[in-house]
């Protein structure tokens, strides 16, 4: 998984506008969190992740209540995220990073 960061970073250091360049990271990055297969993602998959990711940052002690918060925004009315939403998400967040405002 550290390949896939240091890629990410790569982008983030400029090429993050290429959608060609972004796309395998969308799909690769989607299918970790769609662990059932089902074609979107879903609170619990969320939750499953948000717990290891910041577990190995040393952070253990997130209210579900939290996680439960930012993914209904994110996720809206149906409460999942399929491929597109994802992709759009991941490219704001780049976007921020970068310094812009999409």
């Amino acid at each position: 998984m550290s390949s896939l960061f240091g890629q990410i970073s790569g982008l983030i250091g400029g090429s993050g506008n290429d959608p060609s360049k972004l796309e395998p990271f969308i799909v690769k990055g989607f299918s970790m969190f769609d662990k059932d297969g089902s074609g979107s993602i879903e609170g619990p998959e969320v939750t499953a992740c948000v717990h290891k990711v910041l577990g190995m940052a040393g952070i253990s002690n997130v209210p579900q209540s939290a996680i439960d918060s930012v993914f209904a925004r994110v996720a809206g009315p149906d409460k999942r995220l399929d491929r597109a939403e994802f992709a759009a998400l991941v490219k704001q967040l780049l976007g921020r990073l970068q310094g812009g405002q999409q």
